[in-house]
């Protein structure tokens, strides 16, 4: 009798082909923009313009200082009397043709790009928490009046007048999240609409040539966390008041995170969470941080999650992301990392600057479908892997045990010699057993798993 490799019961560091192959997490490695530490506290956010320009934001909270990493490393805090960025919030960033607007809690500031001049963004009428940039306006949340969105006039091109009008005027005001009184968190735009998330609904308005903006739809999905909304195309994707993972587009809605519900209730801080969209190849996941609970999941579109981790050398550890944002040309992902450095997160880096990182594919318990005992006669194990230089064999390791106070017995597999894409690997049989959870783990950046097939005898006994 056999048994083919079962589906997953925990991912770590995974990602998974349409296939069901196996691969790894894609890494970190340094950027071509700027190879050493920008900020030792660590950058909060990165920006890419239209223009490929690359901006970032470290420091610590009422103390961020935000630096041009283009062409070289140049703060634009804490010179000519310009002040740097106050507020608890996460730094949020809209762009429009002739600046950055910067919302972190207080009131919004302006970088210019003509001289990356930085000043206080004039007339803001309230403080903010975000801002984005939709119609050739701004838009802000009201930190002090809750349910307000509030929105500037008009401005094109290299002209930003338009964008410091703001208060009741003809070409600028507000309209209110009025579905129901509870507070709004957070402001999106996926272009064509505004996404107000309140503390337990979702409203969305479309751009109204009588009255500005009219609202379109609303849902029964509020916010846990103000910064976990992550825009994939036209869908928003964010932990919600019940703290369930959400897919919508403002009309229907589908909870996505049924398989690690209860490790997410189980966390004792989730209000700080991100998170950010990352494509390449297979690999279409929208990613989530927790800063606080110092975890990482990362739900792949059409398959599933996988926690992401980092590696200290011999132990688990948090993985080292805290910003990210795409290069609006050819998709690559930029991040800025806990240590202060602008990296590229990549399917080709074969780890993190230098850690490794770990693979790991858990099942459950399985029976294969009776309890009787049964005797594992072998395991086929069919590997793959790319061009992998050097003269050193790829070792992926097999782990099995029989229950959950038992220690795991641990073989290596050798993927063989350098050039061999397609390895199978048959080992000899491992006892008997009536339930039995297998572990697969691997740290070779090229090495996937293709299957993994159990031989086995079902005892009369």
């Amino acid at each position: 009798m056999a048994g083919s490799g079962p589906s997953h019961a925990f991912l770590a560091n995974c990602i998974v082909d349409r296939d069901g192959v196996l691969t790894r997490r894609p890494g970190l490695e340094a950027s071509s923009l700027y190879s050493s530490v920008v900020d030792e506290d660590g950058l909060d956010a990165v920006h890419v313009t239209a223009s490929d320009a690359v901006y970032a934001i470290g420091g610590t909270y009422n103390n961020r200082r935000v630096y041009r990493v283009t062409g070289g490393l140049y703060e634009l805090t804490g010179v000519d009397g310009v002040g740097r960025l106050i507020g608890t919030g996460r730094p949020v960033i809209a762009e429009t043709e002739a600046l950055l607007a910067i919302a972190t809690g207080t009131a919004p500031r302006k970088l210019l790009f003509d001289g990356d001049a930085l000043s206080d963004l004039e007339n803001a009428p309230t403080t903010c928490t975000h801002i984005i940039a939709q119609s050739s306006r701004l838009l802000m949340n009201d930190t002090v009046s809750k349910g307000l969105v509030w929105f500037s006039g008009q401005a094109l091109g290299s002209s930003y007048d338009g964008h410091e009008t703001w208060g009741v005027t003809t070409t600028s005001g507000f309209f209110s999240h009025e579905a129901r009184p509870d507070p709004l968190l957070a402001l999106a735009e996926n272009t064509n609409e505004v996404f107000g998330f309140g503390s337990t609904s979702l409203q969305v308005w479309t751009p109204d040539s009588a009255i500005v903006y009219s609202a379109a739809a609303t849902r029964e999905y509020g916010l846990s966390a103000p910064y976990s909304a992550v825009k994939r195309e036209q869908q928003f994707y964010f932990l919600d008041h019940r703290r369930r993972f959400v897919q919508s587009d403002g009309r229907g809605a589908e909870v996505l995170s049924g398989p690690i519900q209860q490790t997410l209730n189980d966390l004792e801080t989730v209000d700080d969470v991100w998170g950010f969209w990352y494509q390449e190849g297979v690999a279409d996941c929208i990613v989530w941080v927790f800063p606080t609970a110092r975890r990482c999941f990362a739900y792949q579109v059409g398959w599933g999650w996988s926690e992401w981790l980092g590696n200290d050398g011999s132990n688990w550890a948090p993985v080292n992301i805290a910003s990210a944002s795409e290069r609006p040309y050819g998709g690559e992902r930029i991040v800025g990392t806990r240590d202060g450095k602008v990296a590229r997160l990549s399917r080709g880096a074969g780890d993190d600057f230098g850690d490794p990182i770990v693979a790991e594919s858990r099942t459950g318990f399985l029976n294969n479908g009776t309890e009787s005992v049964k005797h594992c006669l072998s395991v086929w194990v069919t590997l793959r892997r790319g061009t992998t230089d050097g003269t050193e064999r790829p070792v992926g390791w097999l782990s099995y045990r029989n229950g959950p106070d038992e220690p795991w017995s641990r073989v290596a597999v050798s993927c063989g010699a350098t050039g061999d894409a397609l390895s199978v690997v048959r080992l000899p049989g491992f006892g008997t057993y009536r339930r039995r959870q297998w572990r697969w783990e691997f740290s070779v950046s090229d090495l996937e798993l293709v299957s993994v097939e159990e031989e086995f005898e079902v005892s009369e006994v």
